[in-house]
């Protein structure tokens, strides 16, 4: 890495001591004012891209003028040789070019265009769904004396009952959130209004879980479930909730093996089957937006937000019916 040598070495001052521009240092100064901010899904993104960059570099400093082309093709290429997917390589480079910018805008560096070869564009994944009768053998299995791994299904089931809703989402309602006959919130990651109808299948779930959250701040106990191992209500939330997330994928892929499920269960697996489903079912397109179809997540956002709630309501109501 002889590019990567000469941009450390160029660190040192004259008299041997480190210079504050380094890349380094400036990105963990980002990951900071993100997470002052509140965008902690910004800032563990940028801190798992400044992980990988420490390990590629060895631990040596750059300075913000030695991120170079010549540093950033080795590190794609060091990426590369991990066996990370290409989306994963994609996603480092894509964190890697924001804070370079904003080094730039900062005028703390010139552009001298290192990402210009690099990789950043993202391959299509293939579909993750899973058919209407795999969702009724996760509903069926009888889970009642494992604890753990019930709450892992009926949070599943939930995020499938309210469309696909993500878990991020799923874990942080409240009873805030309920307004009538209808759960109303924000998407954590676009900030969109959502409005779901609450019906038997969400309400049943509800009540189930209701006696197991403290202090009735939740809908769910999927943050504060005091069978996990590894809960510790003094822990900071955003800890606890990225245990929740941990425990509860690994607990959906025991699921998986009980229920005889070949697709590996996480929680997005509801997200890609609702809209299959739906879509078999004869649902207009336009009503789903193709759901994950689409090359970004923005457009689909933007046809669903055009539809009327009771349109897609109704369209959850038409596939909940054959549970």
């Amino acid at each position: 890495m002889e590019s990567l040598s000469r941009a450390a070495n160029s660190t040192k001052t004259a008299d041997g001591r480190r210079s504050h521009k380094s890349f380094i240092s400036f990105m963990q100064r980002a990951i900071e004012r993100k997470t002052f901010l509140g965008k902690t899904g910004t800032a563990r993104n940028y801190r798992a891209t400044l992980r990988s960059f420490e390990k590629f570099s060895n631990g040596r400093e750059v300075p913000l003028k030695g991120i170079t082309q010549g540093v950033i093709e080795e590190y794609e290429a060091w990426l590369g040789r991990t066996t990370i997917s290409s989306n994963s390589v994609s996603f480092y480079m894509r964190n890697m070019r924001a804070m370079y910018n904003r080094a730039v805008e900062a005028r703390l560096t010139v552009d001298r265009a290192p990402f210009k070869k690099a990789y950043t564009r993202i391959e299509k994944t293939s579909k993750r769904a899973i058919t209407l009768a795999d969702i009724k053998r996760i509903k069926e299995v009888d889970l009642s004396a494992h604890p753990a791994l019930d709450l892992a299904r009926d949070t599943f089931m939930f995020l499938f009952y309210c469309r696909g809703m993500s878990f991020i989402d799923a874990a942080h309602l409240t009873r805030d959130h309920i307004s009538g006959n209808e759960l109303r919130y924000r998407r954590h990651k676009t900030g969109q209004q959502i409005r779901i109808g609450l019906n038997d299948y969400i309400t049943g779930l509800i009540a189930k879980w209701h006696t197991l959250v403290p202090d009735n701040c939740y809908l769910l106990p999927i943050i504060h479930f005091p069978y996990a191992r590894d809960y510790n209500r003094c822990k900071p939330e955003r800890t606890l909730y990225e245990s929740a997330l941990r425990r509860t994928n690994k607990a959906l892929k025991k699921i998986a093996r009980i229920a005889a499920i070949p697709t590996t269960l996480t929680t997005y697996v509801t997200r890609h089957s609702w809209a299959s489903i739906a879509k078999s079912k004869g649902i207009p397109t336009a009503t789903i937006s193709d759901a994950l179809g689409h090359d970004s997540e923005l457009t689909t956002q933007i046809y669903l937000a055009s539809l009327s709630s009771d349109a897609i309501d109704r369209a959850n109501s038409f596939i909940l019916s054959d549970l």
